[in-house]
């Protein structure tokens, strides 16, 4: 399987993951206001996909924003 076959596959799954930076750019929230949330419980945890990279679940973080807009 080529590289680009690899990442047809991969996007063509239902789960998407994304870095902090991007959980920051879709939520507008802060680095630091994100781990204050996950420390808290109140965010979505991430994990590591490598030693020096985490990624978040994009459904969980727009399921967290959809949760957000209902309490409003």
């Amino acid at each position: 399987m080529n590289p680009q076959e690899i990442g047809r596959s991969m996007s063509s799954s239902s789960t998407r993951y994304i870095t902090l930076s991007e959980v920051s750019d879709l939520t507008t929230l802060s680095r630091a206001t994100v781990y204050r949330l996950i420390k808290a419980g109140e965010f979505p945890y991430g994990f590591k996909l490598t030693e020096n990279r985490v990624v978040y679940d994009l459904e969980e973080v727009h399921d967290w924003v959809r949760s957000r807009r209902q309490e409003s």
